[in-house]
């Protein structure tokens, strides 16, 4: 019994190191794009103004669909970093336990 926990560590190590390691460039890219995000808000805010005060009520809506889709995607970035998170940390206590 102990011979086959010590194989199975050896081989979760690899996989645990992998899900580390790109847990740690999804946390780096939701920072980033938190940064990008905040600016892209800021441009669309003036676009809205703009395309409000000029009644162009379909490049309105267009232009939501893409605020949207970018809050979308920035949050599907940040819930991938968590199931990353919880799957290194259930990798990293079979290896430890």
């Amino acid at each position: 019994m102990f011979v086959l926990k010590m194989i199975l560590k050896l081989l979760l190590l690899p996989i645990y190191l992998i899900v580390c390691f790109v847990k740690t460039w999804v946390d780096l890219l939701a920072k980033l794009g938190c940064i990008m995000l905040g600016l892209f808000y800021l441009l669309m805010l003036c676009i809205f103004i703009m395309l409000i005060c000029q009644h162009q009520w379909v490049q309105l809506g267009i232009a939501a669909a893409f605020s949207f889709a970018a809050f979308l995607a920035s949050l599907l970035l940040v819930a991938a970093g968590t199931a990353l998170d919880v799957i290194g940390d259930r990798i990293g206590n079979l290896i430890a336990g």
